[in-house]
């Protein structure tokens, strides 16, 4: 009974420590005056995807740019 409990445990432990392998894609970019770097873990993020996080954080750049005169701030 202990063996196959621990046969068990075994299998569980293989089985989780396999699936944690997520997959990393960075891209890095130039807002708000310094450098951004955004990541994603797991699936493979497309580059269409990608792209529209990064056009979607610059679009903020105008309302919260301390160098830009038109700026909100």
């Amino acid at each position: 009974m202990k063996k196959a409990i621990c046969i068990l445990i075994i299998l569980a432990l293989a089985f989780t420590s396999a699936c944690g392998k997520a997959e990393k894609q960075t891209s890095s970019f130039f807002a708000y005056d310094t450098t951004i770097s955004l990541t994603f873990y797991g699936q493979k993020v497309s580059d269409e995807f990608m792209n529209e996080c990064i056009e979607y954080l610059k679009s903020f750049e105008p309302y919260f740019s301390m160098t830009d005169e038109n700026s909100e701030l």
